[in-house]
This record gives C-alpha cells, sequence and structure tokens, in this order.
C-alpha cells in the first residue's frame, strides 16, 4: 500500500498518472505475468519504449499526446533534459486531456534544470492561468524558487508569505 501512494504520488509530481499506473500493475504482477526491473533506469527504459509503441501504433488518437507527455516526463526522470524539453514544447497547445498544467511544469522544470532561468520563469508564469488557475499556488512557488537562485530574496520571501497566507486561509 506505501508503494501504490508512493507511485501514486510520483504520478502527481511529474504527470505520469497514466504510466505511473501501467508501470506498477506490471512491476507487481504475479510471477511469469510481468517484468520484473532491477533498477529505476531499467524500468524507465522500458517504459520510454513502450510510450513510443503506443505513440506509433495510434499516432492520430487522444492516447498518442498522453503517451508523449509521458515520455517527456520519463526522459527528464532520467536527466535527458533536451530530449524531454523538445518533447514538452512539442505538446504546448495540443490536446492533452485536461493535463495542459503538467505539461508547462514539465517544460518548466526541464528548463530549470538546464538553467535557462527565463524560459522556466516564462513556464511558470504560464502555468499561474493554467486550467483555470488549478497550478497557481504551485505556479508561484516555483517562481518563489527561481527569485530566490536568482538572488532576488526579498522578492521570493515576499512571494511566499502571500502564497502562504493565501493558503492558511
Amino acid at each position: 500500500v506505501l508503494l501504490a501512494l508512493c507511485r501514486f504520488g510520483q504520478g502527481l509530481g511529474l504527470g505520469g498518472e497514466w504510466g505511473g499506473a501501467v508501470l506498477l500493475a506490471i512491476e507487481n504482477a504475479p510471477p511469469g505475468r510481468g517484468p520484473r526491473f532491477h533498477t529505476n533506469e531499467e524500468r524507465a527504459r522500458a517504459a520510454i519504449e513502450k510510450f513510443r509503441r503506443v505513440e506509433q501504433q495510434f499516432p492520430n488518437s487522444r492516447v498518442a499526446p498522453l503517451a508523449r507527455l509521458d515520455e517527456a516526463s520519463t526522459l527528464y526522470q532520467l536527466g535527458r533534459y533536451d530530449e524531454a524539453k523538445q518533447l514538452y514544447r512539442g505538446l504546448v497547445g495540443a490536446d492533452v486531456a485536461g493535463l495542459e498544467g503538467r505539461v508547462l511544469e514539465g517544460l518548466g522544470f526541464t528548463l530549470e534544470s538546464t538553467n535557462d532561468l527565463d524560459g522556466a520563469m516564462s513556464q511558470y508564469r504560464a502555468l499561474e492561468n493554467a486550467q483555470g488557475g488549478a497550478y497557481r499556488d504551485a505556479a508561484q512557488y516555483y517562481q518563489a524558487r527561481l527569485l530566490a537562485r536568482r538572488n532576488e530574496v526579498s522578492r521570493a520571501k515576499d512571494m511566499l508569505h502571500t502564497l502562504i497566507e493565501r493558503l492558511g486561509h
């Protein structure tokens, strides 16, 4: 149960809900009913292959962009930021079944990981309004974190205090 809860949290963190659920089911299948992976990297590489297979078999379906989103998330987790960035950028504005915020968040994380702080800040600002403002608080936290990285500590503190006050009420 704890593993399932951790996997669910991981999925929420980077948009891997569908892919994470599939992998969880495969990893915990009875002996002989599914692959077992020795490392997270091995599991991630297998997941990328599966996501690409879905994209190839169903290129014009609604599931293809979701497979690309999970592939981008997995590439990010593997530290393959340039590949992840390319996929995330291709998904901006695409029909991702209500996961537009995950695209912007993933692209922001990827840009931040490559030290493109201006690009990441731009994505986090866009994230504030994604999906009717559903990501507003997270987006403002990410922005405050970037401000702190830029040594704009006063602005970061102000943003965090405003966020804490709003969340506390």
